[in-house]
């Protein structure tokens, strides 16, 4: 077997080898495709996350609300491509059926134990600002595969099983899209979008056939399609486009509610609307870029093996001053669904997180998230639920290596 540095492994640095990370985003990352070619030694630690690449295996472990059903390729190419997707009873053995039948499963497998470790690892390597994507098995019968499209993602996909025929542009086609090639009916920066794979000009395109233990990347906005000669199994990683426009208005959504006028109903009053723009650029004037990405550069700096708490949120922690001119904190937190909630944090919490030996972090895990306003009892349970999901023993391994 290979060494264990080759093997996959959760990291950029595992998925371009022999490729230097470094060299990847600054020549390939949202530039253009790259193919890795590899060996089956390389799937080793996958095959035993991934069930020994069982279908069935995988199947029960995922969601399967969440998983996608195509047709056939050629089936795909007659139809139109509005038509929209089968949907399913939610069930394994139909699944499988219907894979049997020559479908091609798109299985959402984020949620399988191990699988959300390669998206949070390739967020924090790539250094995006919050961990926002997706881990998925693509089962594809002989004949199956994706007619051509371009995604809002970036996608990594590792062969598992069989080869797998992808024909690819190295020429961007839609300029930082945020959405799908088959989305119809236009986007709110570009209501004339339309498209039509048909149109594409077939003379125009790369080839490359992965077999197992390649990788290839897929940047957004790059026309791709697959075509499946045999059997096939793929590990897709899947990060979303996480634009500017999102974490800008996010993180300024935490901040400016902090203004009770900001809370205010709006209304189709122009002069009220006129006082709440002008009072939008006193409350920004000062801000800075440090402002909201207070905490992401810390987040590589810890030494193998040390705790850290996840970083997901763009303005995490957010110091200003309360009424009284003491010092207090907004917690801001990003939900499965993609929207931000901001938390007023008491006096009494914002003291405990500035005793932490790195100051203030975001450790939000979704089953602590409390709103407690100005109560201090409830900042005080919301400390101790958060002592009891194990933040003491983190502190603790903070300070023994500090």
């Amino acid at each position: 077997m290979e060494p264990i540095s080759r093997v996959f492994v959760p990291g950029l640095d595992s998925l371009v080898w022999p490729h230097d990370a470094s060299a990847f985003v600054r020549d390939c990352w949202q530039k253009r495709p790259l193919h890795v070619a590899g060996s089956v030694s390389r799937l080793t630690l996958l095959a035993e996350l991934l069930f020994a690449f069982d279908l069935a295996s995988i199947l029960a472990a995922a969601d399967l609300r969440q998983t996608i059903v195509q047709p056939p390729l050629e089936e795909q190419l007659r139809a139109s491509p509005a038509a929209p997707l089968p949907l399913p009873m939610p069930e394994v053995q139909t699944l499988l059926l219907l894979h049997a039948l020559g479908s091609q499963l798109y299985v959402a497998a984020s949620g399988v134990a191990g699988v959300g470790e390669w998206i949070e690892r390739l967020s924090l390597d790539l250094g995006r600002i919050w961990s926002d994507g997706r881990g998925d098995i693509y089962a594809t019968r002989k004949g199956g595969g994706a007619r051509m499209h371009f995604d809002q993602n970036d996608n990594f996909t590792i062969q598992l099983v069989g080869r797998k025929v992808w024909f690819f542009s190295s020429e961007r086609y839609s300029e930082e899209p945020l959405h799908n090639a088959g989305e119809r009916g236009g986007v709110p920066y570009d209501p004339t979008h339309a498209f039509d794979s048909r149109r594409v000009d077939p003379a125009r395109l790369e080839e490359v056939v992965l077999a197992p233990g390649d990788m290839f990347y897929m940047p957004r906005g790059f026309l791709h399609g697959t075509r499946a000669d045999e059997d096939s199994l793929s590990f897709n990683l899947s990060l979303g486009p996480q634009p500017w426009a999102d974490v800008l208005l996010e993180g300024l959504r935490a901040y400016l509610i902090r203004d009770a006028r900001m809370r205010e109903g709006a209304v189709r009053d122009r002069a009220t609307a006129r006082e709440r723009v002008e009072l939008l650029g006193r409350l920004v004037s000062g801000l800075s870029g440090e402002d909201f990405l207070a905490t992401a550069d810390a987040a590589g700096s810890a030494p193998a093996g040390r705790a850290r708490l996840a970083r997901r949120n763009p303005l995490s922690w957010w110091r200003c001053p309360d009424p009284d001119g003491e010092p207090c904190v907004t917690l801001e937190v990003r939900t499965p669904g993609r929207s931000a909630t901001a938390f007023e944090v008491s006096r009494e919490l914002l003291a405990f997180v500035e005793a932490l030996p790195d100051g203030p972090e975001p450790f939000v895990p979704d089953e602590l998230v409390r709103a407690w306003g100005h109560d201090i009892d409830a900042g005080r349970g919301f400390v101790d639920e958060l002592v009891g999901a194990g933040l003491l023993g983190w502190v603790e391994s903070e300070s023994s290596h500090g």
